[in-house]
């Protein structure tokens, strides 16, 4: 066995003489990003070997060193690079520690509010009945009739939001974020198809996604003391792939002509099914899909706004790391897809990245004619 040292996290890990150093690195536990998914075409991973007087004795690479340095030690794409002796390894000190930003604020047109979850409570036998639609879900004890909750979530190829919901009146009790744990294994949509399509690939993303998604719903429901057993249904918005990946469904179909879009029109499936943790009895929702690269969440995006019945001509853009736009005009819409991550994120790129700690945010000039930056998180720009 040889020993692998990871700074700055001090970890020792023991791995077998020939294994992929990026693999030993996520073994340890670490959230370790290869946009390629380990094909080394973005150079993204790039790690430092500190003890560089050993090289090449204790590495064999697909490819040569990106740089070697007495001093700072040998920089290597830790996807490309397999240990075969012990080696100390250093990693940037923000890997593992992702801030993101997201617009938690917008305008949102008067909806009429009509729940398909919905109580009605018994005087006589002192029972609160919960419905979907027409559908008993369960019996409960007491009056429960003002403790109505549900769960919408955008699953975005980068980033999540889950939002909690009062039923009741539709207003958003909390949100929370946090990145898509899948990205660490791919950036894009095609990425993650092929992933998908591998041996446990599918397995793998699902519940990578499905423990997130737990985690987030577990600390809106604690920090808002709401019991998770009074949140009854969550209603899933995304792109095509990512509902499929969520209710483990193989999206290969989607990768290759004629681009089958497997989950199509709308879906309600047992919460336990998917492996979402609310009421046992709950439901998951995923709204209707438009094409195969474009989701459920353009037809949110259309919905909210009224888009298929307003009389002008509306251009509708969702720039995502998938991109979409819709053209409307008097209740005629089309819509198209591309990949716009690649624009703002670093794929296969030298500069850019996407909106953490270190992104340029605006971009002014002010009255002295000096360009002024804002960047998020207020550190130096890294993009």
């Amino acid at each position: 066995m040889t020993n692998i040292t990871i700074l700055p996290h001090n970890l020792k890990i023991n791995a077998r003489p020939g294994e992929k150093l990026s693999n030993i690195i996520r073994s340890a536990g670490i959230s370790f990003e290869m946009p390629c998914n380990g094909n080394g075409t973005c150079g993204k991973c790039v790690v430092i070997l500190q003890n560089a007087n050993n090289y090449p004795e204790n590495i064999h690479q697909n490819r040569l060193p990106l740089s070697i340095s007495q001093k700072k030690g040998i920089k290597v794409l830790a996807c490309q690079t397999f240990v075969t002796d012990d080696v100390t390894v250093e990693l940037p000190a923000e890997e593992g520690k992702e801030t993101l930003t997201i617009i938690d604020s917008g305008i949102c047109r008067s909806i009429p509010l009509k729940p398909h979850i919905y109580k009605t409570y018994d005087n006589k036998t002192n029972s609160t009945s919960v419905f979907a639609g027409s559908e008993l879900l369960i019996v409960e004890e007491t009056n429960t009739t003002n403790e109505i909750y549900g769960v919408v979530i955008d699953i975005g190829t980068t980033t999540l939001v889950v939002s909690l919901c009062d039923i009741s009146n539709g207003k958003t009790v909390a949100k929370v974020s946090s990145l898509n744990p899948q990205s660490i294994y791919a950036h894009d949509v095609l990425s993650r198809i092929s992933i998908a399509s591998e041996e446990d690939g599918l397995a793998k993303l699902h519940k990578l996604l499905i423990d997130e998604l737990n985690h987030l719903i577990e600390i809106l429901s604690k920090e808002n003391t709401i019991s998770i057993d009074r949140i009854y249904e969550v209603v899933l918005s995304g792109n095509t792939c990512m509902l499929h990946l969520v209710s483990k469904t193989n999206p290969s179909a989607l990768g290759h002509y004629p681009f089958t879009n497997v989950i199509e029109g709308l879906h309600r499936l047992p919460a336990k099914q998917v492996g979402l943790r609310i009421n046992p009895d709950g439901i998951v929702c995923l709204p209707p899909t438009i094409s195969a690269f474009v989701g459920a969440d353009i037809t949110s995006g259309i919905l909210a706004t009224d888009l298929h019945n307003r009389k002008e001509c509306i251009l509708f853009i969702d720039i995502g790391t998938n991109g979409e736009m819709v053209l409307a005009n008097n209740g005629y819409v089309v819509a198209t897809s591309t990949a716009a991550g690649p624009a703002f994120e670093c794929m296969n790129i030298t500069s850019g990245m996407r909106a953490q700690t270190g992104a340029l945010e605006r971009v002014s000039i002010n009255r002295h004619g000096d360009l002024v930056l804002k960047v998020i998180g207020d550190t130096e720009p890294k993009g």
